[in-house]
């Protein structure tokens, strides 16, 4: 597993990675956690306004959702609303606020996750002039969002929270490894002590009726295999 931890802007405070962890961890579980962090920011909304995304903002405010720091998502809670049929499993429903509607929706056309990145996978590629590199195309370096917060993307798989002092929001955990359910309550073990009022869980708001997720643990974590 990896595990890292951010501050309220998104920055590293620190990772922790265990021997024989996934290389792709580094970056996904730092993902996990900004996202977290993020979006139970009082400026979420705000700030996805300015970088172009109010679309996805009016379409959360339109269901009941707030992004003004009044509820504490996790990342799962995020990813099930970045589903292209809302709720999972149920046929001829529209998308969640921040998917593509399903008659649209592609690999290349997710939602809000793909188009906060959109714009730096399709910008012209860097060259790196120092011989013997003098052709070697680069991808736009890190950050590759307009959103100051999200420098290396939002992350929609479930294994990320914020964490709290009481009742104000320090930053976020995020785990990465193995499967989702794993990822959770790993971070929930790591942020135990800092979490969020239950008030303002995201398991306590509904979308169309349906109640938001927050956490789901592995049916028997500690059976021996």
């Amino acid at each position: 597993m990896t595990i890292a931890v951010v501050d309220t802007n998104g920055a590293v405070l620190g990772i922790f990675r265990q021997q024989d962890a996934p290389v792709f961890g580094l970056d996904v579980a730092v993902q996990k956690a900004r996202t977290s962090n993020f979006f139970a920011r009082s400026d979420a909304g705000a700030k996805l306004t300015a970088a172009g995304f109010g679309s996805y903002v009016t379409r959360a405010s339109a269901d009941g959702i707030s992004l003004n720091g009044s509820i504490a998502f996790s990342d799962r809670a995020i990813g099930f609303m970045h589903r292209p049929l809302f709720p999972d499993g149920i046929n001829n429903t529209l998308a969640g606020p921040f998917s593509t509607q399903l008659a649209d929706w592609s690999p290349f056309n997710v939602g809000l996750q793909l188009d906060l990145v959109r714009t730096a996978l399709t910008s012209p590629p860097m060259v790196c002039d120092s011989a013997p590199y003098k052709r070697r195309a680069l991808l736009p370096p890190c950050p590759c969002t307009a959103v100051p917060e999200l420098k290396n993307g939002a992350q929609i798989f479930a294994g990320g929270l914020p964490i709290y002092r009481g009742s104000t929001l320090v930053g976020a955990v995020g785990v990465s490894g193995d499967g989702i359910d794993q990822d959770d309550i790993i971070a929930a073990a790591g942020a135990n002590a800092f979490a969020p009022p239950e008030a303002i869980r995201s398991d306590r708001f509904f979308v169309r009726n349906v109640r938001l997720p927050f956490m789901k643990f592995p049916a028997r974590p500690f059976l021996d295999q």
